[in-house]
């Protein structure tokens, strides 16, 4: 009896130095959208020649993440590598998805922050702010997107843009917000050129950085923004749109609060002009678009105080490079994912230190079920075949949605160990994962007294 005791004493204390008490000051979420194994594993082949080459591939933390919602069935490992169609059918959306990374709750597919219920669930970011840090989101494609919204406001209703648009503005304690939304050279009718910046009217007033907003049209201010530094007072937007401005924030000339719509409407590059099927970056880049390191790195600017901060940061074109199918375009996504993670892993180690700062780098959910092999109803998919540096490794989408498969996820700095014990279930392929929920449930945890 007195081994037995002595022994669980031991489990006890190896749990407990595995793990970390201490809280972060700077918590940096990452999210490739629409990113599994095989994604980032053709981005290897086509950046290095090899896999393991990139930063977050030498993280300390690693293992894999289910991603299911509400609409969908748990991850089955069985079923998953014996059963194409299995994955294939049943799915979450990124709405549901950042949700329960966000509050660590499932739900249906279309809502944001709210439970099946539609009750109102509580976010990471909500909790954190009432600690004195302040709050970003950047990110690739619309700035009231699946994701960003996902993970800081609270609607049954994702498609509803102008909506979600304003009540980011509004109701967010958000000091960053970052994204696509509007191209003022468009040339359609103004209620699709405004559709995601809240429409025309409401937009013309956050330009002209309103405090106390008309949303009726009726002459009469309905709502003020939010005061996200306690002085008692609704802090206005300092709207940036042109490439070069996103360049010139610095620490000395930051704004309280930062809105940069760059301009175009709907994303970075993903969809620009040109052949859409091209080996990466044949076609040229947009010049005028901020790259999401870019965009980071002005967000840093804004937010790192000394309280400390949260910031979701998501390249949001890999899903939708995926959806459509375009190889070529798929892996240029997924590079600049890539160089945003190192620009974000200098900023950490010049201007911060792993001691105060924890990143993790994940994805909501996997799209287009990518495979080494063409033609797939029934067995393992396989991984994307090398064909050299800068070649197009072999592989094929087989569907053009989203997949209920496990997707990568990687952590470093402080509290980044805690995440470990999460991953208890096993995956005859991939070893062990935890669940998207397990995400914030972990910084819960870690806030928590």
């Amino acid at each position: 009896m007195k081994h037995f005791k002595l022994l669980v004493l031991i489990l006890i204390l190896g749990i407990l130095v595995g793990c970390s008490t201490k809280k972060p000051k700077n918590i940096i979420i990452m999210i490739s959208d629409g990113a599994g194994y095989n994604h980032i594993l053709a981005t290897d082949y086509y950046q290095y020649g090899e896999s393991g080459k990139q930063v977050y591939q030498s993280f300390p933390v690693q293992h894999f993440m289910s991603t299911y919602s509400t609409n969908a069935e748990e991850y089955d490992p069985q079923l998953a590598w014996n059963d194409t169609l299995y994955i294939d059918s049943k799915w979450t959306d990124s709405a549901a998805s950042a949700t329960a990374l966000s509050t660590g709750y499932k739900t249906k597919n279309g809502y944001l922050g709210l439970d099946p219920d539609k009750k109102k669930l509580q976010h990471f970011s909500e909790f954190i702010k009432s600690k004195g840090k302040k709050l970003g989101t950047v990110t690739t494609v619309v700035a009231c997107h699946g994701t960003p919204t996902g993970f800081t406001i609270h609607s049954a209703f994702r498609k509803d843009y102008p909506g979600l648009f304003q009540s980011m503005i509004l109701d967010s304690d958000l000091s960053v917000m970052m994204g696509a939304g509007l191209n003022d050279e468009d040339t359609m009718p103004d209620h699709k050129k405004y559709f995601y910046v809240g429409q025309k009217d409401f937009w013309q007033q956050v330009e002209q950085e309103a405090r106390d907003f008309d949303l009726d049209n009726d002459g009469v201010k309905d709502k003020s923004v939010s005061d996200i530094d306690g002085d008692g007072l609704p802090d206005a937007w300092k709207v940036i749109r042109e490439r070069q401005d996103f360049l010139n924030i610095s620490k000395d000339n930051a704004p309280k609060r930062l809105l940069g719509i760059f301009q175009n409407r709907a994303n970075a590059q993903y969809d620009r002009a040109g052949d859409k099927n091209a080996e990466p970056f044949e076609v040229p880049l947009r010049e005028e678009i901020p790259t999401l390191s870019e965009m980071t790195n002005a967000a840093f600017n804004v937010l790192d105080n000394d309280q400390g901060f949260w910031l979701m940061i998501e390249a949001g074109a890999v899903d939708k490079a995926s959806h459509a199918k375009w190889k070529g375009r798929t892996i240029e996504e997924q590079i600049e994912f890539n160089q945003a993670v190192e620009s974000v892993v200098r900023w950490i180690e010049e201007n911060s230190s792993w001691d105060e700062t924890l990143l993790i780098v994940t994805a909501d959910h996997e799209t287009g079920h990518i495979s080494g092999h063409s033609n797939m109803l029934k067995g393992p998919v396989v991984d994307v075949k090398n064909m050299g540096k800068g070649n197009m490794p072999e592989f094929y989408f087989l569907t053009s949605e989203h997949t209920n498969s496990l997707v990568p996820f990687y952590a470093k700095g402080v509290g980044a160990s805690n995440f470990t014990s999460k991953a208890s279930k096993d995956d005859p392929i991939h070893g062990k994962y935890m669940d998207s929920t397990d995400l914030a449930k972990t910084l819960f945890e870690l806030y928590r007294d």
